[in-house]
């Protein structure tokens, strides 16, 4: 399930929200943490995190193994970009040089979304060697 956390008005924004709305959906932080000691109630030990850098809408999502999230990354970007009417320009993904070199860039490749890592791409080479 897919959750989103806005401001405390209810909206994505709470100030200059035409302005922030503009710009929604161009600069999208993704984090997965885990795995955790203790389960969730439904069994989950990861956590999907997705924060937009000028909303700072964060949406969440709990997932059993990480093998999961390029299924969850399509998912949140059809109901972010369906919301929104928007579409995603930029994602981040910190320090992830699996997710960044397999299917989620492979997805963001084909999508003409541009993906960026807090580690350089040349160094998840190597270090996947």
């Amino acid at each position: 399930m897919l959750h989103m956390h806005c401001s405390q008005d209810g909206s994505l924004a709470a100030q200059g929200r035409s302005q922030l709305c503009n710009k929604y959906l161009k600069w999208v932080h993704v984090g997965i943490a885990g795995p955790m000691h203790v389960p969730s109630a439904g069994g989950g030990l990861y956590l999907y995190v997705a924060v937009d850098d000028h909303t700072r809408a964060v949406y969440t999502w709990l997932l059993f193994l990480k093998s999961e999230v390029p299924d969850v990354f399509k998912a949140f970007r059809a109901a972010a970009e369906n919301k929104s009417g928007k579409r995603l320009h930029k994602v981040m993904i910190d320090n992830a040089c699996k997710l960044s070199m397999g299917k989620i860039h492979d997805i963001c490749d084909h999508d003409g979304i541009k993906l960026h890592t807090m580690v350089p791409i040349s160094s998840c080479i190597e270090w996947s060697s």
